[in-house]
Order: structure tokens, then sequence, then C-alpha cells
């Protein structure tokens, strides 16, 4: 767009640095020198969009698309630090939904799974699993790879409703499955089956798990695996839009309990307080027939 301009105001390195096209299996092999590379990309671009950006720049050379990707791209992974270029640490850069992974391809995002990564996209396949028939394909999805498989799920039964083939029963991989997408499944007339994500935290590896605690909807009451109960029930909605209860036990009934640190899983704490969902009863339920369900397919098409 405006050779003249740009070679006054570049390194003759910067054609043999640049003048391929970047791959991985050609970066430097020490983790020192790949630092090193990154530091001078990083602050190479820094420099060349100060010029761009520069009153004396010519305009048109700005409205460039590729100028808008290098200003993206160098925004969400690297910084300026007392007048250095810094490659961003972890902590510092934005959402992977946020972060552009390739120069070439504008909307692919990075993602993981079991312990993989890529760039790219995701795809979501459903088909019919019904015996002694073929299995057909009824439904795609195209994702980028950022977007968790749980945000599909209702998408995917939508469509699937909009064209008359939605199922009685949707059996689907555990990461399709959480506190929000069982109810709005059921509300629809769909028994989504599968296995429910389990409890993570400190907690749920000892007695004191909270599937462990007696909830009484109807009294909207909960006893403790000590045989404490309260009555303090709050509904809310958490952060991702879905109907959750918090409960807590009052400070007079935790103090005294010698599990107290067990249960809280605090050096602090004083008391113990629990999240239910209001699906929280059907989990169960739905764990033993999704087990259910398992052996019946395996038995069927080992």
């Amino acid at each position: 767009m405006a050779p003249d301009w740009l070679a006054e105001r570049v390194d003759l390195e910067w054609f043999d640095r640049y003048g391929h096209r970047v791959e991985e299996a050609r970066l430097p092999r020490s983790k020192d020198k790949q630092r090193a590379w990154t530091a001078q990309v990083g602050a190479d671009g820094v420099r060349l969009m100060t010029a761009v950006f520069a009153s004396d720049a010519p305009r048109e050379v700005r409205t460039l698309g590729s100028v808008e990707v290098l200003r993206q791209i160098w925004v969400k992974n690297y910084q300026v630090s007392e007048g250095e270029v810094h490659w961003r640490e972890e902590k510092d850069l934005p959402p992977g939904r946020l972060q552009p992974c390739s120069p070439y391809d504008r909307d692919a995002r990075r993602g993981a799974k079991a312990g993989s990564g890529w760039a790219g996209y995701l795809i979501h396949l459903t088909e019919t699993c019904e015996p002694d028939v073929p299995n057909l394909i009824t439904h795609v999805a195209t994702t980028d790879a950022s977007v968790n498989d749980s945000k599909m799920t209702q998408t995917i039964q939508a469509d699937l409703a909009a064209r008359d083939m939605l199922p009685a029963v949707h059996p689907a991989d555990g990461n399709y499955i959480d506190g929000s997408n069982i109810p709005a499944a059921e509300r629809t007339g769909v028994e989504l089956l599968g296995p429910v994500q389990r409890n993570t935290t400190v907690q749920a590896k000892g007695r004191f798990a909270t599937a462990a605690f007696t909830v009484d909807w109807g009294r909207r009451q909960v006893t403790c695996p000590n045989g404490a109960t309260t009555d303090q029930w709050y509904p809310r909605t958490n952060s991702k839009g879905a109907e959750v209860v918090r409960v807590r036990f009052r400070h007079s009934e935790c103090r005294p309990c010698p599990d107290l640190r067990t249960c809280v899983g605090s050096a602090t704490g004083q008391r113990r307080e629990i999240m239910l969902r209001h699906h929280d009863e059907h989990q169960a339920i739905q764990q033993n027939r999704a087990a259910q369900q398992t052996r019946e397919w395996r038995g069927r098409y080992q």
C-alpha cells in the first residue's frame, strides 16, 4: 500500500525475519532463544504500529485489515512496561473467547480437552442410537474451540425441536450436562441422560460432602451428617443464571462441633454453607440411570 514509506521505517533484517510464514517447526528450540525471539517480534510489531498511527503516516495504511489484526493480537499478547515490550504472563491474558490465536483466521480460538490443546474449532455431532437400525447423524453444530460443550446443549435441542427430531431420551457426554441443562430439557419433555459432573471441592472427598446432607425441600430444611438442622434457606440466582439455594448453618450449631474444620474446610470459617440446585435431588437417579444405560450399550455394541 505504501512501499516507499515502509522501506524508510524498517530494518533490512525484517525481510529475513518475516519474509516467510512463521511456523512452529521453524521456531528456535531452546526456551531462552524462544523468549528472545518473541521479545524481538513484539518490539518490531510495536515499532511498526507506532509508525502506522503517527500523524505523518499515510491515512490508507491505518484502514488495512491486516493492520487491525496486528493491533488486536499485539494488544492481547504484549504489554509495554517502562518503555520495554514484554510477552504477557498467563494471568494477564484475556479470556480465551476474546483472544485471537492466528492472523490467518480471526475467528479461531484455543481450546483444551483431556490435557490436549489446539487452535481452531469444535464440532458437535448428534446421531441416532437405536438398536437394529442404522445410526444417522441428525445434527451438526460448529463453534470456536473456546466454547464449553454445556453451552451448546440447549441450542442443539432447540434446533432438533425445530425440525421435529427431538428425542424423548437424549444421551450425552458428561460435558453437555449441568444443573441448568437438566431442568431445561425436562421442560421440553426430554430426559437429558448422562453422567453428572462430579463435585471437585475439598469437602466432597470426605463424609461432609454436599450429597451427605439431608435436604427436606418441602420444609426448606437441611440436616448435616452429625444431626444439626437449619432452616436458613435463601433462594438465589448464580452467575450462570440458574436458580440455586444457599443454605447456612448457625454459628451456635457449628462452633461446638468436633468436625468443624473438616466440614468447613477453612482455617477461619466458623459455620458451614452449602449451595443447592433445584434438581440436586434428581442427580442420584440420573447417575444410576446413566450407569445402567452404559451397561446396556456396552452389551449391545461390544
